[in-house]
């Protein structure tokens, strides 16, 4: 028999006597065996008795654990009694709620239900907390935009200019580039399939549609929160880590109007600018493989181009590249400002810009699709 006493009777499995020295490791593996021998019987409970054990002995606390574990493991009825108020603080922190508590054989289901209606409960709370979080910071940077354009003078003009070189002027090779591949893959597809009918001429259409309507504006959103919204997030939230927020609000600046306006101007400039950019290289990139692809000629191609895109049809991108330009820099800026106090924080600051610019780049954009159309 070793330490502590583990005996069996009438399908009760008990554990006493716990020494109030600490155990070594093969008293610990021996009683662990026996244990393990002794559920192998399959008893109805187990009831471990406390009485002798001081909170100090972390050996014999370590294998009441392991105890509890198995317990759960098996779905066998669990009792722990004779307990001091320390002790009891301890084996909670264990997993075992209360002296009381029975591990039945459905406990695993209620603890998921509750489980589940906790994590519910807890999704909703930090929802309608996210909710009021941005609402107010879309109040204070309408508030601030509003009293920009009454003191034009109080806005970061040379920091507006720096973002819209960052932002615009460094992203121009990569929107070229993906939004002429872009073309090139819809020209590539539409020739393959329309040209089974005999209408390979109405792939310029489709190309100069697609990319001014819909596709162009959405790759340099993508691209921007990608390259703007992640970096915006980063900054601010390096601010913040820094303390350099708390700084500029002791010495009375208004935060808001020193990095979030020069921000938000820069991006609603240069993403129009982008978007048109994009169109051209995306009709480009369609047109080289149309021609190529179809067998229509360059100018047959042109030509159905003028035709099928329109003003309305450019100013659609126009307009949802201005809408996305501000939803990118206000969840750039929002996720900066609530980023935790480390560089952990920083780093999933710029990760949920990212994934939230995203979503709400795609939410927009349907609702917009929905109310040209």
């Amino acid at each position: 028999m070793c330490i502590p006493n583990i005996t069996i009777n009438d399908r009760i499995l008990s554990v006493n006597n716990f020494p109030s020295d600490k155990l070594d490791r093969k008293e610990l593996s021996n009683a662990y065996s026996e244990f393990i021998e002794f559920l192998d019987e399959k008893p109805n409970e187990v009831v471990i008795d406390l009485s002798n054990l001081s909170e100090k002995n972390i050996n014999s606390l370590a294998l009441i654990d392991s105890f509890i574990a198995l317990c759960r493991r098996f779905k066998i009825i669990l009792k722990i009694k004779n307990h001091s108020d320390e002790l009891e603080l301890i084996v909670k922190k264990l997993g075992f709620k209360e002296s009381s508590q029975n591990f039945k054989k459905n406990h695993w289901l209620i603890d998921g239900i509750k489980l589940f209606f906790i994590g519910i409960g807890e999704a909703t709370i930090n929802f309608f907390k996210e909710a009021r979080f941005f609402l107010e910071f879309i109040g204070e940077i309408t508030s601030t935009i509003f009293k920009s354009f009454r003191n034009p003078k109080k806005v970061q003009w040379k920091e507006t200019l720096y973002y819209m070189d960052k932002t615009g002027a460094d992203a121009v090779p990569i929107v070229i580039l993906i939004c002429f591949l872009m073309g090139g893959i819809l020209a590539y597809q539409g020739s393959v399939q329309m040209g089974r009918f005999g209408l390979s001429i109405y792939v310029a259409n489709l190309v100069g549609l697609s990319i001014t309507k819909e596709l162009g504006a959405l790759m340099v959103a993508m691209i921007c929160i990608g390259r703007a919204g992640s970096a915006f997030a980063a900054e601010i939230g390096s601010m913040k880590v820094s303390e350099e927020i708390d700084a500029m609000s002791t010495m009375g600046l208004h935060t808001t109007r020193f990095l979030v306006i020069p921000k938000l101007i820069a991006l609603v400039v240069m993403m129009p600018m982008l978007t048109l950019l994009g169109d051209v290289a995306g009709v480009v990139g369609g047109m080289c493989v149309g021609v190529l692809k179809s067998g229509v000629t360059i100018q047959q191609y042109y030509g159905n181009t003028i035709q099928a895109i329109d003003f309305s049809s450019i100013m659609e991108g126009v307009i949802k590249s201005i809408v996305f330009a501000v939803l990118i820099a206000g969840i750039g800026c929002l996720k900066g400002y609530k980023a935790g106090n480390d560089a952990k924080g920083v780093g999933n600051a710029a990760t949920s810009a990212v994934v939230g610019g995203i979503f709400l780049i795609v939410i927009a954009d349907a609702l917009l699709t929905a109310i040209f159309n």
